[in-house]
C-alpha cells in the first residue's frame, strides 16, 4: 500500500490575458512568469510593472479592466512513479477565485464557480509519467455576474456595489464598498497540491462538550477515503505541555470514532482573554494498513469550554437580554469587526494577521466580527484568535443585499456553508456563527416580505427569498455539522422584533466621524466616536500595519 505523498503545485506557472480590454496596459495573449504562489492578477501586474498601484490617487479606476476579462493560469509538473503507481491521485484545489474551468494535459476535469469552495478531483486516468500540463482559464466574474443576474430575473436591491455580486459566490468587498476600492480580483488564490495514496483521512469532526459542572467530554470520530476497506487506526488526546492523556489504538474499519471524558479536576479550559489562560490540546489520528504501515494521520488543535448564548426575559422593563457566558461566567464582550485586512489576500501573512490581532488584544479587547462581506478567514486567522482568548463572532458570507435562492445559488451555497463549517468548527474561538450581515435591515427598510412571526414557509417564492437560506440551509448545516450557536443575521433581534428594537438580539449603530466608520460590538452594540486627535493615532497604526488605504472600521 501506499502511504499518502502531497506535494504542492506551486512552480513554474505562467499567465496571461484571454481577451480584449485595457490593452493599453498587457496585450491579449502576453505572457507573464508568476512571481509568487498563491497569486492574483492585479498582484502579479504589480510585480511585473505593468498597473499603477490603485491605492494611489484615482489609479483604481485604472485597472477595472482585469476586473472585465478573462485570464489563463498554466504550469507543468512532473509524476514521479510513486506518485503514477499509487491507486489514488487527485489533485486538490484550496481555493480559486471565481469561475474557472480546468484542464490536464488538455482534457476538462472540472469546472469551479466559487470562491469558498475547495475541489478535490481524481485525476489518475488523466495523468503522464512524465511532463502534465495543468491549466486554469478564468471567466471574468463581473461579466458572469452581469449575465447570471440576467438569467435570473434582474435586479435584485442591495447597499454597495454592482447588484450582480448577489449572484456570484466571491468575496463582496471585491464590487467596492463605502470603506474600500473596486478591485476584481481573480486567480489561483489558495494552495493547489498533488496527493497520492491507497487510503486516506477524508473528514475529521473533533467535538467537544463541556457540562454545566465543567467537566469534558472530546468526542472524535473520522471517515477513510481510498482503495483499502481494512485499517487500523488510533486516536489519541495530548494536553497543552504534550502529555499523553488518553488514547485508542484498536480503532478498525472504515469509519472511526473514539470519546474521551475528563473530569472538572483534570480538564484544562480555554478562557477568553482577562477570563483565564488559553490552553489547547491536540488530537491526533493516525491511520495504518494490518502490517502497521502508516498510511495517513492528521491532527487538530482545540480548546475545551462551554459557550452559552444568553437571552433572558429582563426584570421589569421589555427586551432580554443578549451576551455570552463562557465556562458560566458572563463576559462583557468588547470588540471589532474584522473586514479583510487587505484588498489582494495572496500577500496576507502570517505576521501581519498577528499584528492586528495583538494590536486588538493590546487594546482590551477580547472578540471580533468576522464580518459578512468579506471572507471565511485563513486557518492561520482562526488559530492565532484561539492563542490570543479573542471570541470569534463568525457571519456567512453575505451583506447588505436581496439575495436570491434559485436551486443552483442554494445548492452552492450549501455546499460553501458544510466546507467552510467543517473547517472551523474545532476552534474554541469561534461562539456563534451568523447568518449574514444586515440582509434583514435591508428587507425592512425597503418593504421586502418579511412577516417575522412566519416560521414555516418556504419564503423562496417571496421578494425576500434569502429567507430560505438564512432560516432552513444556514441553520441545518450549522447544528448537523457543529455545536456552535447560530444566529440568524447581524443585526437581528429574534421573537418577532424588528433589526432595530434595541431591547432584542443585537443591533448596529455607526455614526461617521472625518476618517471613517465606526461601531463598536458589545453585548447591545453601543457606538463610539473617535476623535481627531485619536483618529490620527489609528491612522499611524495602520500605516505601520501596511493597511493601504488608512480606511478604519472597529
Amino acid at each position: 500500500m501506499t502511504s499518502l505523498i502531497s506535494k504542492e503545485i506551486h512552480e513554474g506557472w505562467t499567465f496571461k490575458k484571454v481577451t480584449s480590454g485595457g490593452d493599453n496596459y498587457v496585450k491579449v495573449g502576453e505572457e507573464f512568469q508568476v512571481q509568487q504562489f498563491p497569486t492574483t492578477v492585479h498582484v502579479e501586474l504589480l510585480k511585473q510593472g505593468k498597473i499603477p498601484n490603485p491605492f494611489v490617487g484615482l489609479h483604481e479606476w485604472d485597472v477595472q479592466w482585469i476586473g472585465e476579462n478573462d485570464w489563463t493560469f498554466s504550469t507543468t509538473f512532473d509524476v514521479k512513479d510513486n506518485e503514477f503507481n499509487a491507486p489514488n491521485v487527485d489533485l486538490v484545489f484550496d481555493g480559486l477565485d471565481t469561475f474557472a474551468t480546468l484542464t490536464l494535459n488538455g482534457a476538462v476535469i472540472t469546472k469551479a464557480n466559487n470562491q469558498f469552495v475547495s475541489y478535490r478531483v481524481p485525476v489518475k486516468d488523466n495523468l503522464k509519467k512524465a511532463k502534465n500540463e495543468l491549466t486554469i482559464t478564468f471567466e471574468s466574474a463581473f461579466r458572469k455576474g452581469r449575465q447570471t443576474e440576467k438569467e435570473n430575473g434582474g435586479k435584485l436591491l442591495l447597499w454597495n456595489g454592482d447588484s450582480s455580486r448577489l449572484h456570484v459566490r466571491k468575496a463582496q468587498y471585491n464590487y467596492g464598498w463605502d470603506w474600500g476600492p473596486v478591485l476584481m480580483t481573480v486567480g489561483p488564490w489558495k494552495p493547489i497540491r498533488l496527493e497520492a495514496y491507497s487510503t486516506r483521512i477524508a473528514e475529521v469532526d473533533v467535538r467537544s462538550t463541556v457540562s454545566e459542572s465543567l467537566d469534558a467530554t472530546v468526542s472524535v470520530s473520522f471517515s477513510v477515503s481510498g482503495s483499502s476497506s481494512v485499517v487500523i487506526s488510533s486516536v489519541e488526546l495530548y494536553n497543552a505541555s504534550g502529555v499523553q492523556v488518553f488514547g485508542n489504538n484498536d480503532v478498525k474499519g472504515e469509519k472511526g470514532q473514539a470519546e474521551f471524558k475528563l473530569s472538572e479536576a483534570a480538564c484544562e479550559l480555554w478562557y477568553p482573554v482577562g477570563y483565564g489562560s488559553q490552553p489547547l490540546y491536540t488530537v491526533k489520528i493516525t491511520i495504518a494498513d494490518e502490517d502497521g504501515r502508516v498510511l495517513d494521520s492528521k491532527s487538530q488543535k482545540i480548546g475545551l469550554r462551554r459557550v452559552q448564548v444568553v437571552q433572558e426575559p429582563l426584570q421589569d422593563q421589555p427586551g432580554r437580554t443578549f451576551l455570552f457566558e463562557v465556562n458560566n461566567i458572563r463576559i462583557f464582550c468588547g470588540g471589532s469587526n474584522w473586514i479583510p485586512a487587505d484588498s489582494f489576500l495572496t500577500t496576507m501573512t502570517h505576521d501581519r494577521y498577528r499584528a492586528w490581532l495583538q494590536l486588538l488584544v493590546d487594546g482590551n479587547q477580547n472578540m471580533i466580527r468576522v464580518w459578512g462581506g468579506g471572507i471565511y478567514e485563513a486557518d492561520g486567522f482562526y488559530e492565532l484568535c484561539d492563542e490570543l482568548g479573542i471570541m470569534v463572532w463568525q457571519d456567512f458570507m453575505f451583506g447588505c443585499g436581496q439575495y436570491p435562492a434559485y436551486d443552483t445559488f442554494v445548492a452552492s451555497v450549501k455546499l460553501e456553508a458544510e466546507q467552510n463549517v467543517k473547517r472551523l468548527r474545532h476552534h474554541p474561538s469561534i461562539v456563534i456563527f451568523a447568518g449574514n450581515n444586515e440582509d434583514y435591515q435591508l428587507a425592512e427598510s425597503s418593504n421586502l416580505n418579511l412577516d417575522y412571526s412566519d416560521e414555516h414557509s418556504d419564503f423562496r417564492k417571496t421578494n425576500f427569498p434569502a429567507r430560505y437560506i438564512y432560516e432552513r440551509v444556514l441553520p441545518d448545516v450549522v447544528s448537523t455539522y457543529s455545536n456552535i450557536h447560530y444566529h440568524r443575521s447581524s443585526p437581528y433581534s429574534g421573537f418577532g422584533k424588528k433589526t432595530t428594537d434595541q431591547t432584542y438580539g443585537d443591533l448596529h449603530q455607526c455614526t461617521r466621524t472625518s476618517a471613517s466608520l465606526v461601531s463598536a460590538r458589545s453585548t447591545v452594540d453601543t457606538p463610539i466616536i473617535l476623535c481627531r486627535e485619536r483618529m490620527a493615532r489609528v491612522a499611524g497604526a495602520l500605516a505601520q500595519l501596511g493597511h493601504p488605504r488608512g480606511a478604519l472600521c472597529v
